[in-house]
């Protein structure tokens, strides 16, 4: 596998040229101490474009190998910049915890595991952030479903690692309280007209990471539009029946 330098210059090679490698040099090597932080350049040049990341790693249940890769994903997608988000900015990091099984003993931890998004891999990307010096009070892993999972997940043990902020958000419109409820107007909405998002997703200065799982359910393949279902407070998250039973 290439290392992140040699990725980092072959995608800045392909983008500009040498000048635009030696750029990449510089932020690599630590040389631009910023404010900001932003995607790297060819990727914000190409947003239609479909990036695949080979990696070796044998079997899902190897954590630090897992962790490992996403932190050289993050250091290669993610760099300082001159302008761009500042590190003040919030960010909510939606992951796939979805229910998965942990409650019933007929399955195993390991047979859900293909049901959400890796723990490890969340704590990579994110300590891949914390480098460029965005602190830990700005991360906030949303997720209206199953709280009960967190847990047996390892996501609890892992927020705590690294210092984001996971708690159970699972009740609704006059439970939950108001500072958690980041109102949007839906212009021409036909579903819905405003949304009711777990705070901070969409709130202001706010900047959402959203690591969706490849995975089948009953409307087909969940991707990243399906995972964001998970930052609407409860009530106003299931759209994956018919209409007639939502009514």
């Amino acid at each position: 596998m290439p290392s992140r330098r040699s990725f980092l210059k072959t995608i800045a090679l392909a983008a500009g040229g040498a000048a635009a490698a030696d750029r990449i040099e510089s932020m690599d090597s630590g040389n631009l101490q910023t404010e900001y932080f932003g995607l790297h350049q060819f990727i914000e040049e190409h947003p239609d474009a479909v990036f695949v990341m080979q990696t070796n790693i044998g079997k899902k249940t190897d954590s630090e190998a897992i962790r490992n890769i996403a932190l050289e994903f993050s250091r290669s997608v993610f760099l300082p910049k001159k302008t761009g988000l500042p590190l003040t900015t919030l960010i909510p990091v939606k992951p796939n915890l979805d229910c998965s099984y942990t409650a019933d003993k007929r399955y195993s931890l390991e047979y859900g595991m293909g049901i959400v998004t890796d723990p490890y891999f969340i704590e990579g990307v994110i300590q891949g952030l914390k480098d460029l010096g965005l602190p830990a009070n700005r991360f906030f892993i949303r997720e209206v479903n199953c709280p009960f999972d967190f847990e047996p997940r390892g996501y609890t043990a892992m927020a705590q690692r690294i210092g984001a902020e996971l708690r159970d958000m699972s009740a609704g419109i006059g439970v939950l309280p108001t500072k958690d409820i980041v109102w949007k107007n839906v212009p021409g909405g036909v579903w819905f007209t405003k949304i009711p998002y777990l705070s901070p997703v969409n709130a202001p200065n706010s900047w959402l990471l959203n690591i969706a799982k490849f995975k089948t359910d009953g409307m087909g393949l969940s991707l990243c539009a399906k995972n964001l279902q998970g930052t609407n407070v409860q009530g106003y998250n299931d759209h994956s029946r018919p209409y007639e039973e939502n009514m």
